[in-house]
């Protein structure tokens, strides 16, 4: 078993802002790549006092499916001491996101061509007024 991570295609990273309270429009967090891609992290800092839902979907031509709504813990990131929130790693998406693991026992997400993982905020716990969420995903393209 190697020692460290050996990628075999692109690096893929992207960064994406939930700008305002009620961002209730998903948007784009990361795409399938021509042939596809695999995610390996999935996490989100905001400065919101309250801890907001956010909603992680998959979206290909025929719509949005719901992976699944999680809150995100106020000042994750923000507040010395206090870690980003890990989407990809928690135990409520563990049936998603932990069953595929690499050679190195590297859980990983298989995103299909012409796919997208999204994100968007929840009327139930709206990011605080004025507050943002930034959500960062990294792994690589097919």
């Amino acid at each position: 078993m190697a020692s460290s991570l050996t990628f075999t295609g692109t690096l893929m990273a992207s960064a994406s802002l939930l700008l305002s309270s009620s961002q209730a429009t998903p948007i784009v967090i990361a795409q399938g790549g021509p042939s596809g891609s695999r995610i390996y992290s999935i996490a989100v800092q905001t400065n919101s006092t309250t801890a907001p839902n956010h909603v992680l979907g998959l979206s290909s031509s025929i719509g949005i499916a719901r992976i699944g709504t999680l809150a995100v813990t106020a000042n994750s990131g923000f507040t010395a001491g206090t870690a980003n929130f890990d989407f990809f790693g928690n135990s409520l998406f563990a049936s998603v996101f932990q069953k595929n693991k690499d050679a190195n026992g590297v859980p990983y997400f298989n995103l299909a061509p012409n796919t997208f993982l999204t994100m968007q905020t929840t009327a139930s716990v709206f990011i605080s007024s004025g507050a943002t969420s930034s959500i960062f995903v990294n792994g690589e393209f097919y």
